[in-house]
């Protein structure tokens, strides 16, 4: 059983350092199942039609992404 495993009233994802997915819980798996079996929350986000469903601020999560990418460098 891992930690993430034990927080089974929360949804928990895990990222690296340029946003892929590392680890993940089974309520995270749930609430994010729109994913499939992309691994990048980059890819997802801007080629993934369902992420601005998903994102109510889209734009705004998107931009921290980018942000967070550039910080990564």
């Amino acid at each position: 059983m891992s930690l993430l495993d034990t927080w089974a009233d929360t949804p928990a994802l895990v990222y690296g350092r340029y946003l892929d997915l590392l680890a993940v819980n089974l309520l995270g798996e749930a609430l994010f199942s729109w994913l499939g079996s992309e691994t990048s929350l980059i890819t997802a986000m801007f080629l993934n039609p369902t992420a601005q469903h998903f994102y109510r601020d889209w734009a705004v999560i998107a931009q921290g992404c980018v942000a967070a990418l550039r910080a990564a460098n």
